[in-house]
Protein backbone atom coordinates (compact mmCIF):
# COMPACT_ATOMS: atom_id res chain seq x y z
CA UNK A 1 0.00 0.00 0.00
CA UNK A 2 2.91 1.91 -0.11
CA UNK A 3 2.81 4.84 -2.39
CA UNK A 4 6.25 5.34 -5.00
CA UNK A 5 7.57 8.31 -3.42
CA UNK A 6 11.22 7.69 -5.39
CA UNK A 7 12.71 5.13 -7.58
CA UNK A 8 16.40 4.55 -8.83
CA UNK A 9 17.35 6.68 -11.57
CA UNK A 10 20.57 7.31 -13.94
CA UNK A 11 19.64 10.67 -14.72
CA UNK A 12 19.92 14.10 -12.68
CA UNK A 13 16.12 14.55 -12.26
CA UNK A 14 12.93 14.61 -10.01
CA UNK A 15 9.47 14.56 -10.68
CA UNK A 16 6.95 16.90 -9.65
CA UNK A 17 3.43 16.10 -8.79
CA UNK A 18 0.84 19.47 -7.93
CA UNK A 19 -2.08 18.88 -5.48
CA UNK A 20 -4.13 22.12 -7.35
CA UNK A 21 -7.70 23.54 -6.24
CA UNK A 22 -10.04 22.27 -8.58
CA UNK A 23 -10.81 24.64 -11.76
CA UNK A 24 -7.49 26.21 -11.58
CA UNK A 25 -5.64 23.59 -13.43
CA UNK A 26 -5.30 25.64 -16.77
CA UNK A 27 -3.68 29.19 -14.93
CA UNK A 28 -1.50 26.75 -13.08
CA UNK A 29 -0.36 24.98 -16.20
CA UNK A 30 0.24 28.38 -18.19
CA UNK A 31 2.33 29.31 -15.39
CA UNK A 32 4.35 26.37 -15.00
CA UNK A 33 4.96 25.97 -18.93
CA UNK A 34 5.72 30.04 -18.52
CA UNK A 35 8.29 29.29 -16.40
CA UNK A 36 9.68 26.41 -18.24
CA UNK A 37 8.70 23.49 -16.40
CA UNK A 38 6.13 20.45 -17.44
CA UNK A 39 4.94 18.89 -14.39
CA UNK A 40 2.26 16.80 -13.21
CA UNK A 41 -1.63 17.75 -11.64
CA UNK A 42 -3.34 15.63 -9.65
CA UNK A 43 -6.95 16.16 -10.37
CA UNK A 44 -9.92 15.84 -7.66
CA UNK A 45 -12.58 16.01 -10.39
CA UNK A 46 -12.89 14.80 -13.92
CA UNK A 47 -11.30 17.71 -16.57
CA UNK A 48 -13.12 19.63 -18.79
CA UNK A 49 -12.57 19.29 -22.21
CA UNK A 50 -10.49 22.62 -22.12
CA UNK A 51 -8.40 22.04 -19.10
CA UNK A 52 -7.36 18.65 -20.72
CA UNK A 53 -6.22 20.51 -23.77
CA UNK A 54 -4.35 22.96 -22.09
CA UNK A 55 -2.65 20.59 -20.17
CA UNK A 56 -1.78 18.87 -23.44
CA UNK A 57 -0.77 21.85 -25.24
CA UNK A 58 1.89 23.11 -22.26
CA UNK A 59 3.26 18.98 -22.14
CA UNK A 60 1.76 18.38 -18.57
CA UNK A 61 0.63 15.24 -17.17
CA UNK A 62 -2.51 14.86 -14.53
CA UNK A 63 -3.51 11.94 -12.34
CA UNK A 64 -6.54 11.28 -10.58
CA UNK A 65 -6.38 12.63 -6.71
CA UNK A 66 -8.53 9.87 -4.68
CA UNK A 67 -10.35 12.17 -2.21
CA UNK A 68 -10.26 11.72 1.67
CA UNK A 69 -12.08 8.46 2.00
CA UNK A 70 -14.18 9.62 5.60
CA UNK A 71 -16.46 6.57 6.98
CA UNK A 72 -18.58 6.14 3.48
CA UNK A 73 -16.01 7.58 1.09
CA UNK A 74 -14.77 4.69 -0.36
CA UNK A 75 -18.39 3.41 -2.09
CA UNK A 76 -17.80 5.97 -5.16
CA UNK A 77 -14.07 5.59 -5.97
CA UNK A 78 -14.90 3.18 -8.53
CA UNK A 79 -17.18 5.18 -10.17
CA UNK A 80 -14.87 8.42 -9.44
CA UNK A 81 -11.84 6.42 -11.10
CA UNK A 82 -13.23 5.47 -14.04
CA UNK A 83 -14.74 8.98 -14.54
CA UNK A 84 -11.22 10.63 -13.93
CA UNK A 85 -9.43 7.72 -16.49
CA UNK A 86 -12.10 8.15 -19.06
CA UNK A 87 -11.76 11.39 -19.34
CA UNK A 88 -7.45 11.64 -19.20
CA UNK A 89 -7.47 8.69 -21.62
CA UNK A 90 -5.37 6.66 -19.22
CA UNK A 91 -5.13 3.12 -19.97
CA UNK A 92 -5.98 0.16 -17.96
CA UNK A 93 -1.84 1.06 -15.52
CA UNK A 94 -2.14 4.39 -13.86
CA UNK A 95 -0.77 5.82 -11.04
CA UNK A 96 -2.57 8.42 -8.96
CA UNK A 97 -2.39 10.64 -5.83
CA UNK A 98 -4.47 10.58 -2.60
CA UNK A 99 -5.40 12.50 0.24
CA UNK A 100 -5.20 9.68 2.39
CA UNK A 101 -6.91 7.27 0.80
CA UNK A 102 -8.90 4.05 3.30
CA UNK A 103 -7.63 0.52 2.55
CA UNK A 104 -11.29 0.27 0.47
CA UNK A 105 -10.38 2.92 -1.98
CA UNK A 106 -6.62 1.32 -2.34
CA UNK A 107 -8.10 -2.57 -3.38
CA UNK A 108 -10.74 -0.37 -5.93
CA UNK A 109 -7.85 1.70 -6.96
CA UNK A 110 -5.11 -0.63 -7.57
CA UNK A 111 -8.19 -3.43 -9.10
CA UNK A 112 -8.59 -1.09 -11.72
CA UNK A 113 -4.77 -1.19 -12.17
CA UNK A 114 -3.82 2.09 -10.11
CA UNK A 115 -0.99 2.52 -8.05
CA UNK A 116 -0.37 5.56 -5.68
CA UNK A 117 2.13 8.35 -5.99
CA UNK A 118 3.19 10.60 -3.00
CA UNK A 119 5.50 13.33 -2.75
CA UNK A 120 9.21 12.12 -0.85
CA UNK A 121 9.44 15.80 -0.13
CA UNK A 122 6.45 18.07 0.57
CA UNK A 123 6.49 21.75 -0.75
CA UNK A 124 4.26 24.31 0.97
CA UNK A 125 5.43 27.70 0.24
CA UNK A 126 7.27 27.92 3.22
CA UNK A 127 10.66 28.09 2.14
CA UNK A 128 11.58 24.84 3.67
CA UNK A 129 12.82 22.47 1.14
CA UNK A 130 16.47 21.08 2.05
CA UNK A 131 18.38 18.96 0.09
CA UNK A 132 16.36 16.80 -3.06
CA UNK A 133 17.89 13.77 -4.79
CA UNK A 134 17.61 12.28 -7.99
CA UNK A 135 14.88 10.19 -8.32
CA UNK A 136 12.22 11.79 -5.87
CA UNK A 137 8.74 13.17 -6.20
CA UNK A 138 8.39 16.29 -5.35
CA UNK A 139 4.79 17.40 -4.44
CA UNK A 140 3.92 21.05 -4.03
CA UNK A 141 0.69 21.43 -2.41
CA UNK A 142 -0.81 25.08 -3.97
CA UNK A 143 -4.25 26.22 -2.39
CA UNK A 144 -4.25 28.68 -4.78
CA UNK A 145 -2.86 30.08 -8.00
CA UNK A 146 -0.94 33.12 -7.06
CA UNK A 147 1.50 30.73 -4.59
CA UNK A 148 2.79 28.75 -7.43
CA UNK A 149 4.91 31.40 -9.26
CA UNK A 150 6.97 31.62 -5.68
CA UNK A 151 7.21 28.06 -5.26
CA UNK A 152 8.34 27.39 -8.49
CA UNK A 153 11.16 29.90 -7.81
CA UNK A 154 11.76 27.93 -4.63
CA UNK A 155 12.21 24.77 -6.39
CA UNK A 156 14.37 26.32 -9.00
CA UNK A 157 16.88 27.47 -6.68
CA UNK A 158 16.92 23.91 -4.83
CA UNK A 159 17.15 22.14 -8.32
CA UNK A 160 20.26 24.31 -8.96
CA UNK A 161 21.97 23.43 -5.92
CA UNK A 162 21.72 20.36 -6.69
CA UNK A 163 22.14 20.10 -10.54
CA UNK A 164 18.97 18.53 -10.89
CA UNK A 165 15.81 19.09 -13.12
CA UNK A 166 12.14 18.86 -12.96
CA UNK A 167 10.26 16.77 -14.93
CA UNK A 168 6.80 14.97 -15.32
CA UNK A 169 6.37 12.11 -12.86
CA UNK A 170 5.44 9.63 -15.60
CA UNK A 171 8.78 10.51 -17.42
CA UNK A 172 10.52 9.89 -14.07
CA UNK A 173 9.15 7.02 -13.75
CA UNK A 174 9.43 5.61 -17.28
CA UNK A 175 13.29 6.57 -17.43
CA UNK A 176 13.87 4.65 -14.25
CA UNK A 177 12.16 1.54 -15.30
CA UNK A 178 8.94 1.43 -13.24
CA UNK A 179 5.48 0.55 -13.84
CA UNK A 180 2.08 1.24 -13.06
Amino acid sequence: MKPVKAVETPYREVGVLINAPGGQVQALASTASEEGYHLTFSLEQAPSAAEIQALRADAEQAVPLLPSSGLVGWLGTRGYLHRLISALGDGHHFFYASRGYSIAQYLFAHHAGGRPIAGAVRLTGDGQIGTLRAGEVIQLNVPNTESLLPMLIELRQALSAEGLHAVPVAELLRNAGTQA
